[in-house]
């Protein structure tokens, strides 16, 4: 064999070795690329599984932050109704006043109807916004609920009992907006 057909023969076997890895080289890449995968498929589980526990959680969180401010506005809407309420019911108590004074003349009787009716329509919206008078007379003095102003001796009520009230009391459900003023029995 002359020179130039061993180096035509190497050239040819180089450019086979460069362009066509050896069998081994590529066994070695086929294995990587199945363990590269095989772990890729593995982790994939994991992070949906990572991602529906966080989809899960911020669910969670928005139904607690929805029911959280929900309250608190129907606690806002509760508050702002008691003011209100407390500020009426001295304009309650001025007319329920004046309704039982004595009437001397006809002229003073029409006025006099005419004061019930504008309290009659204060107690009526009072009652729509969940304003309730507190009954007081004859029950059990409750110092939660009543506000005592003195004691007297009675033989009509028993001991500890509500005798008068001398200020209606009210209340939205269970909210105390104004303790009833009572006297009690010794």
């Amino acid at each position: 064999m002359s020179e130039k057909e061993l180096k035509a023969e190497e050239v040819a076997g180089g450019e086979e070795s460069d362009t066509e890895p050896a069998a081994e080289e590529v066994v070695e890449e086929a294995a990587e690329g199945a363990a590269e995968e095989a772990a890729e498929d593995a982790e994939a589980p994991d992070e949906a599984a990572l991602w529906k526990d966080r989809y899960i959680r911020l669910q969670a969180e928005f139904q607690n932050y929805k029911k959280r401010t929900d309250k608190e506005k129907a606690g806002t809407y509760s508050n702002a109704i008691a003011s209100f309420a407390g500020d009426l019911l001295e304009v309650v108590d001025g007319f329920e006043r004046a309704v039982t004074t004595d009437v001397s003349t006809k002229t003073d009787e029409r006025f006099l109807e005419g004061m019930r009716m504008i309290l009659d329509q204060l107690n009526a919206v009072l009652k729509k916004n969940g304003v309730e008078e507190i009954q007081a007379e004859g029950e059990e003095f409750d110092p939660n609920v009543h506000e005592a102003l003195t004691m007297v001796p009675s033989d009509k009520v028993p001991s500890g009992h509500v005798v008068q009230v001398v200020k209606k009391g009210y209340r939205i459900k269970e909210s105390v907006i104004r303790h009833p003023q009572v006297i009690v029995a010794q």
